[in-house]
């Protein structure tokens, strides 16, 4: 069983997600770079090289796969458009 985003992009090793952080009134979303994928959880290391288990794979989104394959909403984008 292959693991997607909330997207529907795969999830595999070494592809970056990004995922949303709540604390208290305030949010942002967190990157990293995933070494592990299981049905239930992604793993991976974040900037500070702190491991990083995520559960609610809902809230995931795929931003780069590995050796730069684009996701599928790069893919179907219209070429030559800027800055949408």
């Amino acid at each position: 069983m292959q693991i997607k985003d909330f997207l529907g992009n795969p999830i595999t090793a070494g592809c970056h997600v990004v995922y949303p952080v709540r604390r208290g009134s305030s949010m942002w979303l967190n990157r990293i770079k995933v070494t592990q994928v299981t049905p239930t959880q992604v793993t991976g290391y974040n900037a500070d090289k702190r491991l990083t288990h995520i559960k609610n794979l809902k809230n995931v989104v795929v931003v780069t796969l590995p050796d730069g394959i684009p996701t599928d909403q790069e893919a179907a984008a219209p070429q030559g458009v800027e800055g949408q």
